[in-house]
């Protein structure tokens, strides 16, 4: 509360629930920083107080998303721009028996078998480098060397600028 505030003579720095005059629930973030005289005493306080609603309910989406994508029954790949994958579901473990630390920044040729065609890849790039999605299936190598296929939709993740920053692909065992 404030006055543990003033008497531990720290900043102060709490979000909580407010009800607007209209009756709308809001979640606010006050901070407030006290000046103190040398003996402790308090002087003057300077605060803000921010409404952070939108931003607390898009982090509440973000951990529903994320634990969705995570449980899903079809392997999510993320990579950065080169290709290089960044993020991996439980799915793609599963089904591709490599652990997430294992293809941590490996590209996904690492599944890649002599079965399709380098224009294969090449009309893949092609696509999402200009921010398009490419559909398609892929025929791919586990660890152990067992073949398998997949039909994949692969694409750009474009930031709030209109920037593509990374490639998503999801990828079903068929």
């Amino acid at each position: 509360s404030f006055h543990e505030h003033l008497n531990e003579n720290k900043e102060y720095d709490i979000v909580h629930r407010i009800i607007t005059q209209s009756g709308k629930l809001k979640y606010v973030n006050e901070r407030c920083r006290t000046e103190f005289t040398v003996s402790g005493k308090p002087v003057k306080s300077i605060g803000t107080v921010s409404d952070v609603s939108d931003y607390l309910r898009i982090e509440q989406e973000n951990k529903i998303l994320s634990e969705i994508i995570k449980q899903s029954p079809v392997s999510v790949v993320i990579t950065d721009l080169d290709g290089n994958i960044e993020y991996v579901n439980d799915a793609f473990t599963e089904i591709s028996g490599y652990t997430f630390q294992e293809v941590m920044g490996e590209n996904p040729r690492i599944l890649k078998t002599e079965n399709l065609s380098p224009n294969h890849y090449e009309m893949l790039w092609s696509k999402i480098k200009k921010g398009e999605i490419w559909g398609g299936e892929f025929i791919n190598k586990k660890k152990n060397g067992d073949t398998y296929i997949e039909k994949a939709i692969i694409g750009p993740i474009i930031n709030e600028r209109g920037e593509l920053i990374k490639y998503y692909g999801i990828k079903q065992d068929i």
